[in-house]
């Protein structure tokens, strides 16, 4: 097959379409999907703004969504169950905040990996969403979640005085 290149067929689409079922299915498993489906709307959002804005055909915005890099962001990372807001306005205002703050770096200030900058800088709000909008911490189902005090506390009083 003279000229054939990786996913010259269309295996590209279906891969990657693969990959955000089992992301999905894993953010779902954690309890995050909220975030990671509130990320990627406000995240398609503001590059269909941009499109229309700037006069650009839409194939474009298919290609800006079609990375890998935006699969992985928007279903493992920004769905840490960890580290984002335990109450579900706080996750997806959460969400929003990232998207729109990972557009401006990436459309405006020019930057490499944006969506990561975006986390990163976003990341030490959780404790004030959390504060703001209290819920209960997270934890795995089936799991126990140890208190640091308790397991401080039943090691010294295993220790000799």
């Amino acid at each position: 097959m003279r000229g054939a290149r990786p996913a010259s067929g269309g295996n590209g689409a279906a891969l990657l379409g693969w990959f955000a079922a089992f992301g999905l299915m894993v953010a779902h498993r954690a309890f995050r999907s909220d975030v990671s489906l509130a990320f990627l709307a406000v995240w398609v959002l503001l590059k269909a703004a941009r499109i229309l804005y700037l006069g650009a055909p839409w194939a474009s915005l298919w290609h800006q969504l079609s990375t890998g890099g935006l699969i992985l962001f928007t279903f493992f990372m920004i769905s840490d169950p960890k580290t984002t807001p335990d109450h579900r306005a706080g996750r997806i205002l959460y969400a929003a905040f990232v998207a729109g703050l990972a557009f401006f770096f990436l459309h405006s200030l020019w930057w490499q990996n944006a969506l990561i900058w975006a986390l990163c800088a976003a990341s030490p709000l959780t404790p004030l969403i959390d504060r703001l909008l209290p819920a209960g911490r997270f934890t795995w189902p089936g799991g126990q979640a140890l208190e640091r005090n308790d397991a401080c506390s039943s090691v010294s009083a295993s220790l000799p005085a």
